[in-house]
């Protein structure tokens, strides 16, 4: 019987398009698939979720891969990211509907500081009984641990949980887990 219900954030209880984000933070930019290439869809944004870098460290690395200093640019996408990532309606709905008959967590590859700024924006992630972000763990899903903290921290029974997430490697990784 399934007792807790899992989220991830991205894609599953926000959408979260690295295109829209660019253009809604550096509207007058020309370049602006250069900050989704080289910085959302590329290894340092990985280092930020894993909170192996710092907003510092990763905006000076993408700055010393254009022509121009981007500096600022990559600390707005950064410190405001959060504000660009819709709701996706039915999946906040079901996660409402859940916290009425489930424990229910979250499980996400984020950043530290700026998943505290989702959750001041959305006050309904902070009802959920748990919480797992990668930055803080220093562990990135689908690594197995991070999974393991998660059923560890709160005496989760792996076959009583539920995870639901965009990516198959990492629902892959849960249901190895007896998720």
């Amino acid at each position: 019987m399934i007792k807790n219900v899992v989220f991830d954030i991205g894609r599953v209880l926000f959408d979260y398009q690295p295109e829209d984000v660019v253009a809604a933070l550096l509207p007058n930019r020309q370049d602006q698939s250069f900050f989704v290439d080289y910085f959302h869809n590329a290894l340092i944004w990985q280092k930020l979720d894993a909170g192996d870098v710092t907003p510092e460290e990763a905006a000076r690395c993408v700055s010393a891969l254009h022509e121009d200093d981007v500096y600022s640019d990559v600390i707005e996408i950064i410190e405001n990211f959060h504000l660009y990532l819709p709701p996706i309606e039915p999946i906040v709905d079901l996660y409402q509907s859940l916290l009425e008959t489930h424990q229910v967590y979250l499980l996400t590859n984020f950043q530290d500081e700026p998943f505290d700024r989702l959750c001041n924006a959305y006050p309904f992630l902070e009802k959920a009984a748990g919480c797992v972000v990668s930055a803080r763990e220093k562990w990135l899903k689908p690594d197995p641990q991070i999974y393991q903290i998660l059923l560890q921290r709160y005496g989760l029974v792996a076959e009583e949980t539920l995870f639901i997430d965009d990516k198959s490697e990492n629902i892959d990784t849960a249901v190895a887990l007896g998720i």
